[in-house]
């Protein structure tokens, strides 16, 4: 394991949030694949993304798997809060996250220590909160995760596409416009796939020139209970909203703006009383963010498009994600899947035609 730095005595961050002089090694003189590479070429397929197993505990966020991120392109960072070199690359990596987050990208730093203090979870959660990394961190702390993508450097990125394969990979600092492109690149991948494969059942929606309307006029458009939901976060009652115990086939989408957001397929009785699925219908229009409102760790759900408030997100959910999406019934419009076509949104009739096989 080695960390890529320039000089053989560092300064980084200690536990307290002080700076200390400490020695770590220099790289290996032979530099490892993808670093300085161009991006030009076309992206190759390295392989399956292992996912986080094996992680000892998560910050920022419910438990994350492989098979819950399909749909979505992730940026795995491999990193240690007492790498001067991860702390260098660190800006960029949070940049990178804001700039895309609204896309529908992840973006995971999956800390694995090699300094006894780092090992030290409150170490961690300190300076995660002192570095304001808001993103999800997965901790690593028995090197499974580190292992499973054969990892040998700090700092190191891996970007994998919305198939779950890892498709590039960079070693140390540098290449972030690079690895912005990746990203890029891969997101426009995801929507040329997703609209050729809507286009022979259905006219796939576009959200590119969708504005906002202003708040006068979704105050007319909404009812009381919908504007207060998706424009000031509130949260409906239990059992007393529209869709907790629906089970009709359809899907779910923002009240707001239209954008296709959950299925029926994916739905589920969590005894909770808000209506909750496993995972998203179309992943690129749902976005995720940290909320400490009520003084509690939380994962918030907003539509990517219009922003509104959906809900909220837990890793407590059924199989085969292990999450719970539990949404506001306010926030969403329910389309009956024999009501598709006549809506317009004939693309997503072949879900419920396969499912009914």
């Amino acid at each position: 394991m080695i960390r890529i730095i320039s000089l053989l005595a560092a300064t980084t961050l200690t536990a307290g949030g002080g700076l200390a002089l400490v020695a770590t090694r220099s790289h290996s003189a032979a530099p490892p694949a993808h670093l300085g590479a161009h991006t030009a070429a076309p992206l190759k397929d390295e392989g399956p993304f292992p996912g986080f197993d094996g992680n000892t505990g998560w910050i920022n966020s419910p438990a994350l798997t492989a098979a819950g991120l399909r749909g979505h392109v992730v940026v795995v960072d491999f990193w240690a809060f007492s790498c001067s070199n991860c702390l260098a690359a660190l800006p960029h990596v949070k940049a990178l996250e804001a700039k895309f987050r609204d896309r529908g990208v992840v973006v995971v730093g999956v800390h694995t220590p090699e300094l006894e203090h780092e090992r030290v979870e409150s170490n961690l959660r300190n300076a995660v909160h002192e570095l304001g990394v808001v993103y999800p961190v997965a901790i690593d702390g028995n090197n499974r995760i580190w292992n499973a993508f054969s990892n040998e450097y700090w700092p190191a990125i891996y970007i994998v596409d919305t198939h779950g394969r890892i498709r590039y990979h960079f070693f140390g600092e540098g290449a972030y416009d690079q690895e912005e492109q990746v990203v890029a690149t891969l997101l426009d991948e995801a929507a040329h796939e997703h609209t050729a494969a809507a286009r022979p059942v259905g006219n796939a929606h576009d959200f590119s020139a969708w504005r906002k309307p202003a708040d006068a006029e979704l105050k007319q458009r909404l009812t009381p209970i919908q504007y207060s939901v998706t424009q000031h976060d509130d949260t409906e009652l239990p059992f007393r909203n529209q869709y907790w115990d629906n089970h009709e086939p359809g899907i779910y989408v923002d009240v707001v703006s239209g954008e296709p957001l959950f299925s029926s397929l994916d739905k589920f009785e969590s005894g909770t009383g808000w209506p909750s699925f496993t995972k998203p219908l179309v992943p690129a229009n749902v976005v995720t963010r940290t909320d400490n409102s009520i003084g509690m760790d939380r994962t918030e759900v907003r539509s990517a498009h219009a922003d509104s408030h959906l809900g909220h997100v837990f890793d407590d959910g059924p199989e085969p994600t292990g999450l719970r999406y539990c949404m506001n019934s306010a926030a969403m419009r329910f389309i009956p899947a024999n009501q598709l076509a006549a809506e317009g949104y004939g693309e997503y009739g072949r879900l419920f035609a396969e499912a009914a096989k």
